[in-house]
C-alpha cells in the first residue's frame, strides 16, 4: 500500500487485530525504532547509495511477548 494507508494508524491497527500482514510504505518523517533506537525513517535513507532504489523495512508483532521484534532490514 501507498504512504496514505501506511501513515493511517487505526487502518494498520486494525489489519494486526485482524492477523494480516501487510507491506505499507510510510513518509521519511515518520519515527521507526531500529537497533532499540527511535530515528525517522530519513535518517535510514540518507545512509543508502543513490545505486539503492528501494528499501524494506520489516518488523513482525510477537503475540507471545506482546511486542514488537527486532527490525529486519534484508
Amino acid at each position: 500500500m501507498d504512504s496514505w494507508y501506511g501513515n493511517n494508524a487505526d487502518l494498520l491497527l486494525a489489519f494486526r487485530g485482524l492477523g494480516m500482514k501487510f507491506v505499507a510504505a510510510i513518509k521519511s518523517n515518520r519515527n521507526v525504532t531500529f537497533s532499540h533506537k527511535k530515528q525517522y525513517a530519513r535518517e535510514l535513507f540518507a545512509k543508502l547509495e543513490p545505486k539503492d532504489v528501494d528499501l524494506l523495512i520489516s518488523q513482525q508483532w510477537n503475540k507471545d511477548k506482546k511486542k514488537w521484534i527486532e527490525i529486519l532490514c534484508p
